[in-house]
């Protein structure tokens, strides 16, 4: 959608122009890394290697609790593809119990209806991230991925037989007890053999 702006130029003679379009930066992003290298996502995709990884969320602030679903199946990385609503998915009641300092490098695999709640809080002694960086204004946060927790069981990235990894990410606020969406970013994992 493209708003007008009209100028009178001259003898009342009107000229239409684009009205400059002004954007905030998004609350977060989020990026992927392998081997010390970021990883390319396009088109919320990206290619890794059936090996450690690093989940890097790059936000003006962290203790803003951002909510993550880790899924072998579609269902939520569609809807956050088709930009359905999100809100329903990410429920209060349905966050994963880590400890207040993940020291682990795996994340639980939890289907669309449960999720990781990521965030560092500086003054307290929460942090669900493993190194927290400040890059210009804004933090670069670093969750590093070894294992995954599937069915209660620890499995190594390189024993997975899955061929894929959807990550969903959402930024809420809470509007009469209901989560509102801010704001999400989602990517598809693919793994590849070397």
């Amino acid at each position: 959608m493209c708003a007008w702006l009209v100028l009178l130029a001259g003898c009342g003679a009107r000229e239409a122009r684009p009205a400059p379009q002004h954007r905030a930066p998004s609350p977060f992003s989020v990026m992927l890394a392998q081997g010390g290298r970021p990883v390319p996502v396009l088109n919320h995709q990206a290619a890794l290697l059936r090996a450690p990884f690093d989940i890097l969320v790059e936000t003006a602030n962290p203790a803003e609790g951002i909510l993550m679903n880790v899924a072998f199946e579609e269902e939520l990385y569609r809807a956050a593809l088709a930009d359905d609503p999100l809100s329903d998915y990410f429920q209060p009641g349905t966050g994963m119990a880590e400890e207040a300092v993940v020291k682990e490098q795996s994340l639980f695999i939890v289907g669309s209806r449960a999720h990781h709640y990521l965030l560092h809080d500086p003054a307290g002694p929460v942090n669900r991230y493993h190194q927290v960086t400040r890059v210009g204004g804004r933090y670069r946060c670093r969750r590093s991925v070894s294992e995954l927790m599937i069915q209660h069981k620890t499995v190594k990235l390189e024993q997975t037989r899955e061929p894929a990894l959807f990550l969903v990410f959402f930024l809420g606020r809470s509007v009469m007890g209901r989560p509102m969406e801010r704001h999400r970013d989602f990517v598809a994992i693919r793994f590849s053999a070397r």
